[in-house]
């Protein structure tokens, strides 16, 4: 005779990250990767997502479009967390052109910032 199977509900995501994968619940998200050594590296982190501060965004529009938003940010943030464990080798003897060295000016550490959440709004 078979036993029914219990289900249960769940609300864990998560997506692929370099070498690792991110899983994300309702109040917490995790981020493993693999190092090049070898060893696991695990962040654990709390987060709230905006809908819970502001209630009017729970409306089925406005939900939709804010949910899609935050996954976007917080994979953006993981991929680039997982990113930096990893070195990517520039070609040797190739020097920043002006545009390079310009944008570094004025951008300072905060370029790579600027560039992500740009392309993220352009995409």
């Amino acid at each position: 005779m078979d036993k029914e199977k219990k289900v249960i509900p769940t609300s864990i995501g998560g997506q692929a990250v370099i070498e690792g994968v991110m899983m994300r619940g309702k109040n917490d998200l995790a981020v493993a990767v693999r190092l090049p050594d070898g060893t696991i590296t695990v962040d654990k982190k709390p987060i709230k997502s905006i809908m819970q501060k502001v209630p009017f965004l729970k409306l089925p529009i406005l939900r939709g479009v804010v949910a899609f938003f935050e996954s976007m940010v917080i994979g953006i943030q993981t991929l680039m967390y997982s990113a930096q464990f990893f070195d990517i080798e520039e070609e040797e003897g190739s020097e920043p052109s002006k545009f390079d060295l310009w944008l570094e000016k004025v951008a300072g550490d905060k370029l790579k910032d600027y560039i992500l959440y740009f392309s993220m709004i352009l995409s």
